[in-house]
């Protein structure tokens, strides 16, 4: 498996690394990309191929794309060496969220129920929850328990599309620290009534 990771990561990972982050956490997530190594490896791609191209090109409009690119690169290598952040490409970023304003100003169907999908997590998490409908309870640090441990939500992503667009990143609570809330969870809990939550004690 790690070794199938790893091809992942350095062959298509460094290209797919540009895609904004919510893109490739809907639709990449099967692929268990190690982003930030893969972004590391695109950034530096990126400034490598678009800065020589910046000094000799006779034309100025190639000169200031490929100076920005150049620029964009190094950005995103430094996030990925520094933070570990796998930063897209600024202007699929922004074309992305536009489509996504844009699509959010109108009635968005209601999805049919169906079970949550769970996957492994990446170098952020240790569990990913994609659910047909927002958990307005799942913000940090709510705690879950599931499968004889707990974990505790990081994150949360509206993607916008696909029959589960709601998605949760959560990691595995370090023993001692105190969880913000606690509750038993099945993937089948959405096609149920939703249950009060239970307050734990530090």
């Amino acid at each position: 498996m790690k070794r199938q990771n790893a091809v992942w990561t350095y062959s298509l990972g460094p290209f797919l690394s540009i895609l904004p982050t919510r893109w490739r956490d809907e639709h990449l997530w099967r692929f268990q990309i190690r982003w930030s190594r893969a972004a590391l490896v695109s950034g530096l791609l990126e400034a490598a191929i678009s800065a020589p191209l910046a000094w000799v090109s006779p034309s100025r409009v190639i000169t200031s794309l490929a100076a920005y690119f150049a620029a964009e690169g190094i950005v995103r290598f430094y996030a990925a060496i520094s933070t570990h952040e796998a930063v897209g490409s600024f202007p699929l970023i922004a074309a992305a969220d536009i489509y996504r304003i844009v699509k959010s100003s109108r009635a968005r169907p209601k999805l049919p129920l169906v079970r949550d999908e769970i996957s492994s997590g990446n170098e952020t998490c240790d569990l990913k929850i994609a659910s047909c409908r927002p958990k307005t309870d799942w913000k940090y640090p709510f705690t879950v328990r599931y499968a004889g441990a707990y974990f505790q939500v990081v994150e949360y992503v509206d993607v916008g599309a696909g029959s589960r667009p709601y998605i949760y990143s959560l990691r595995r609570l370090p023993p001692g620290e105190i969880a913000g809330g606690l509750k038993d969870y099945d993937p089948e809990d959405i096609l149920a009534a939703i249950q009060p939550l239970e307050r734990i004690e530090s």
